[in-house]
């Protein structure tokens, strides 16, 4: 659920940063916040009237108005501790912000699934011939395919710690139903995890969801799309050329940069 606050004036739509069991995290006395462009906030709570709730959809990050709200309820409002008496924004350092803060902004539902599925997808293709090298590189073609499908820019860092965290929430829950036996430890994406993670637990290398049509079935025209294009492996190693082809570019334009930057730096001597 997202806040509406009152941020040096402005009004502000801010995010809870929670952990993984959904509780939100706090810093001393006030809880920890994050606005859509990636600041993280300190909120206490100032009496006076709400001036508005809006309560964000998981799956497609939109918002819609709250149904209740009272003039008596506490506004939210992101403040520094030092200084109560005047509602403005208290930006934490970068080194005491966690790097999963603003999680809940960047892994809506639908990306994180698609994140699950192109991971699935993927994970046998590495250590075959022709195919992925090993998990870096796989991660490397994971952050493409997310960046390209939803027009952002996260780092490979962001899409490797974001998997580790889906895997320690299965395995934990996995392992508290194990001990308990009454199966009520639950996790968000056990059902997109639960095959995978399970062949995982039991040996197997990898894991492909790609099956071949049945004879007569000619599938969506998605589906007939991507078979016009090739198999998955080919259309993976193209990518990753694609992938390379680029960074090479970019490293020349930034070295025919710096030699016309050095040329006009001698000019001047």
């Amino acid at each position: 659920m997202s806040v509406v606050a009152e941020i040096d004036g402005v009004s502000t739509e801010i995010y809870p940063i929670v952990d993984e069991l959904g509780v939100i995290m706090l810093d001393g006395d006030a809880e920890l916040y994050a606005t859509a462009d990636g600041r993280t906030l300190r909120v206490v709570c100032a009496s006076g009237r709400l001036t508005g709730l809006t309560t964000a959809d998981p799956t497609n990050g939109r918002a819609t108005p709250a149904t209740a709200a009272t003039p008596t309820t506490p506004q939210k409002c992101a403040i520094p501790t030092t200084q109560a008496s005047t509602p403005t924004a208290a930006v934490l350092p970068q080194s005491r912000a966690r790097c999963d803060d603003s999680e809940e902004v960047l892994w809506s539902g639908r990306r994180t699934r698609f994140l699950i599925q192109k991971y699935k997808e993927n994970f046998g293709n590495i250590g075959k011939k022709g195919g992925l090298r090993n998990k870096k590189q796989l991660f490397l073609y994971l952050t493409d395919a997310v960046n390209e499908e939803f027009e952002c820019s996260l780092s490979v860092v962001q899409v490797t710690n974001k998997w580790k965290s889906l895997e320690r929430a299965y395995k934990r829950a996995r392992e508290n139903n194990k001990k308990s036996g009454s199966g009520t430890a639950e996790c968000r994406f056990k059902e997109e995890m639960s095959d995978l993670m399970e062949k995982q637990h039991h040996g197997t290398r990898g894991y492909s969801l790609h099956c071949p049509s049945q004879p007569g079935i000619k599938g969506t025209p998605e589906v007939q799309q991507r078979r016009s294009k090739g198999p998955p492996l080919v259309q993976l190693l193209r990518k990753l050329d694609e992938i390379e082809k680029n960074r090479a570019a970019r490293h020349a334009e930034k070295m025919a940069l710096f030699e016309r930057f050095v040329s006009a730096y001698e000019a001047k001597k």
